[in-house]
């Protein structure tokens, strides 16, 4: 690397340029080996130590993530999705119960904030 950074820019010539397209190339190559690696090693730690706390039946976080508690979801009621504090909307015919499901369900798909 230390050829790479001359201290004399003014002399920098196409040939050295080449020289340090062809280095960065290689090095490119040789990080992305590198991350492929960590990556594998990652994994197969993250797999051991699940099983290993299964095997010894300390079923940690890493154990209840194969085994996750169940979350229920949205159901059809007869209230509007509020925020917190304010004071709960009821729907009182069917129209409205169909409207505030819809706006649960909503509430629950979207990727942002539901109110």
């Amino acid at each position: 690397m230390c050829a790479l950074c001359p201290d004399n820019h003014k002399d920098t010539t196409q040939k050295d340029i080449d020289k340090w397209y062809k280095a960065t190339r290689h090095a490119k190559k040789h990080i992305k080996v590198l991350m492929k690696t960590i990556y594998h090693i990652q994994r197969d730690e993250w797999k051991n130590a699940k099983n290993h706390s299964i095997r010894i039946g300390k079923y940690g976080t890493l154990a209840r993530m194969t085994n996750p508690q169940t979350r229920s979801g949205p159901v059809a009621g007869s209230f509007y999705p509020t925020k917190p504090g304010e004071p709960i909307r009821r729907a009182t015919n069917d129209h409205e119960r169909k409207e505030a499901s819809i706006l649960t369900h909503e509430a629950w798909t979207r990727n942002h904030s539901p109110l």
